[in-house]
C-alpha cells in the first residue's frame, strides 16, 4: 500500500517511513486540500505581517499573497490576506475589531 507525504503530497512506496524531501512521517491517507479565499488587502507588508500574526494568535491559518497572484486589479502595492473559506466570516469580524482598536489601519480593503 502506498504512503503519502502530508506536506508535498507525493506518493512513496510502502517500505519508506518518511518523506526524503520534507523529512516528515508518511501517512496512509491524505486529507483534502483546504480552499483559501482572499479576504483583505492590507496597505503595506508591515500591516499584512501584523494581521497575519494577529490571526495566527486567534488560531486562523492565514496566508499573505501578492496582489498579482490574487488577480485583483487596482490594489496597487497592497498585500492580500487569504484564509480558509470556512473561516471567512470569523476573520472579517476579527479584522473589523483590529481596525476599531487601531491595531491595523482603516486604509485596507475587504475583498
Amino acid at each position: 500500500m502506498p504512503k503519502f507525504c502530508p506536506s508535498c503530497r507525493n506518493e512513496y512506496q510502502d517500505h519508506l517511513a518518511s518523506c526524503p524531501a520534507d523529512h516528515l512521517d508518511l501517512v496512509a491517507h491524505l486529507l483534502p486540500l483546504e480552499t483559501f479565499v482572499d479576504v483583505y488587502a492590507a496597505v503595506d507588508e508591515l500591516e499584512a505581517e501584523r494581521l497575519l500574526g494577529y490571526l495566527s494568535a486567534e488560531g486562523i491559518d492565514a496566508r499573505e499573497l501578492c496582489t498579482g497572484i490574487s488577480q485583483l486589479p487596482g490594489l496597487g502595492d497592497s498585500f492580500v490576506i487569504a484564509v480558509p473559506a470556512r473561516s471567512k466570516a470569523k476573520v472579517k469580524a476579527l479584522i473589523e475589531e483590529a481596525r476599531r482598536d487601531n491595531f491595523i489601519s482603516r486604509a485596507g480593503n475587504f475583498l
